[in-house]
Order: structure tokens, then sequence, then C-alpha cells
């Protein structure tokens, strides 16, 4: 995977490519129309950092970066708050943080992944005024908050069920599910009840394990049925949402 940075006058200043497996030859710049175009082992597009291993540490780097700036100043406020004034300051600095992309970067390893959820973990309990030994599991079910697996979770079923449900546009569903719209692939595995129709192709690397389509897969199959038979988009969110806080 190439991914390029545009300059002035729409010109690529540099590039990031995908290294990450062998079969990959890696250049370190070329040259196109008369400009030199250097390789970078990281860029920000549209405010998500992607990375040459598109492993997403530089993002999740850069996440908390932006959110332990609020360590300080929500110590202050520890015990001071109301649990709605609370709330809305967790969703206003940090949940916005956080679920900005979350269907992109939630899919990196849980060690990358863990510093991030060590600091929602931290400021909510500051937020809350809980001490620091207090139950995180119990903390996010007293508030009815999601962690952040359970929020990337959330927000990949409603691309799924928005997909089964044939309420995405052609050009996105075809965009983000292009095995499974496709003719000319046949597939390896397909499950058509409640139209969760998946194409799960055959991967050896870890990045096969990601494409879409088989994550989706995945995903869909831990979804109880009733979840899945919603007959609204809003009816499916609050069975998903019950479903997580009590699973």
């Amino acid at each position: 995977m190439v991914n390029f940075v545009k300059g002035s006058g729409g010109v690529p200043t540099s590039f990031v490519q995908d290294c990450s497996s062998k079969a990959h030859s890696c250049c370190n710049s070329f040259v196109f129309q008369d400009s030199t175009i250097n390789k970078s082992s990281s860029t920000k597009y549209l405010g998500l950092i992607i990375d040459d291993k598109l492993s997403w540490e530089e993002h999740t780097k850069d996440l908390c970066n932006s959110l332990v700036k609020y360590t300080g100043i929500f110590y202050q406020l520890k015990g001071l708050l109301p649990k709605k004034t609370a709330l809305h300051i967790y969703y206003a600095f940090v949940f916005s943080k956080l679920r900005y992309a979350v269907e992109i970067y939630g899919t990196a390893k849980a060690s990358i992944l863990r510093p991030v959820q060590v600091l929602q973990n931290k400021l909510l309990k500051l937020l809350t005024g809980k001490p620091r030994h207090h139950p995180t599991k119990l903390l996010y079910h007293e508030y009815n908050l999601f962690m952040l697996c359970d929020i990337h979770f959330y927000c990949m079923c409603q691309i799924i069920y928005r997909y089964c449900n044939n309420m995405l546009p052609n050009s996105i569903s075809s965009a983000i599910f292009p095995l499974c719209n496709s003719v000319h692939n046949r597939p390896t595995s397909v499950s058509t009840r409640n139209k969760d129709l998946f194409i799960v192709s055959h991967h050896n690397t870890p990045h096969g394990r990601l494409l879409l389509n088989n994550y989706c897969y995945r995903l869909w199959q831990d979804i109880p049925p009733d979840v899945k038979l919603s007959k609204s988009l809003n009816i499916f969110q609050n069975r998903l949402k019950h479903y997580i806080r009590n699973k």
C-alpha cells in the first residue's frame, strides 16, 4: 500500500509505503512530474496518522498525547463535579477524541491500544472522583459508558448493520466491502442468515485477518440473533448497547 501526501498545488511531496511484507520492495524516493517524492514512515491525513506498518501505533501515541494534557485539569476537578456535569466534560474532551476514526485504529493490537485504555480509565476516575483502585468495569457500568474496545465494537457493528440492510450508498458499500460486492470473487464461506452476507477469504498474514470482510464477519457472528433482526437502526443501537453492557 502506498499513501501519498500532497503539498501545495496538489503535487505529492512524500509517500508512506507498507513495508511489512517481505514480498514488497521498499524504495526511499522516486521522481514524479519533475518532483522528487521522499518516503516517510508516517503521515497524518484527516486527523489519522498512517504508519508504514499499518500498526496505528503512531496514531495511538498522538491520541495519548492529546488526552494526557487533561490529567492535571481533571485532577483539580476531582470530587467537585455532579455526575451530569462530569459526563458532559467526559463526552466533550475524552470520548470525542476516542470516537474519531475508532473504526480504523481500533483494529490495532491490544498492546498498542492498552495505553489509550489506561488513560481513558484514569481520566474517567478523576472526573467522577473515584479512587485509583476503584474497579474499572464497575466504573463503566455505573456510568453506562463503554471502554475503548466496546466503542470500536459498537461503531463497527453499526456499519455492518447498515451494510446488511442496504442502508449504505453503493459507492461506499463497494469501497469498504469490495470482495462482497464483486461477482468475480467466489466466496469460501458465506453466511446468509439475516442478510449478513460476507465473503471470508483465506489469509496467511495479520493484515489478511483484518481485511474488512473477514473482520466484520467475525464481529457479526458475536451478536445475538435478536439484535441482528432489529427492524430499524435505532432499535438495533439500543439492543446493541444493552448487549455490550451485559455481556
